[in-house]
């Protein structure tokens, strides 16, 4: 009898854990266009972390196709107009112009 209410016991804590665990959602993260201004500021105020840039380079936006373009084009500057290091994200005069582009665009938009 007294394995009957152990087992009875069991599966009910299990059902409420796969019970809880459902219920919980994964966290996300997505970015919008206020968390692209300020990394951009930042970017122009040389604040800017090379994980911070590189987060943003290395996730899809799917979310917003427009924000998916604009990361697209500082993929493309990467490399050649900025320049992600350990002492942060330096940037070329080009990229300063591009930089600050997209951010009058974001600011517009957003």
């Amino acid at each position: 009898m007294e394995l009957l209410y152990t087992l009875a016991l069991s599966l009910v804590i299990l059902v409420g854990l796969f019970g809880l665990l459902f219920r919980l959602k994964r966290s996300t993260y997505r970015l919008d266009a206020t968390n692209l201004i300020r990394l951009f500021e930042m970017l122009l105020a040389g604040e800017a972390r090379e994980d911070d840039w590189n987060v943003f380079l290395e996730m899809p936006i799917r979310h917003d196709e427009s924000l998916e373009k604009l990361r697209a084009r500082c993929i493309n500057l990467t490399g050649e107009e900025i320049y992600p290091s350990h002492s942060g994200v330096r940037l070329s005069e080009r990229g300063k112009q591009e930089i600050s582009s997209i951010l009058k665009e974001l600011k517009r938009v957003g």
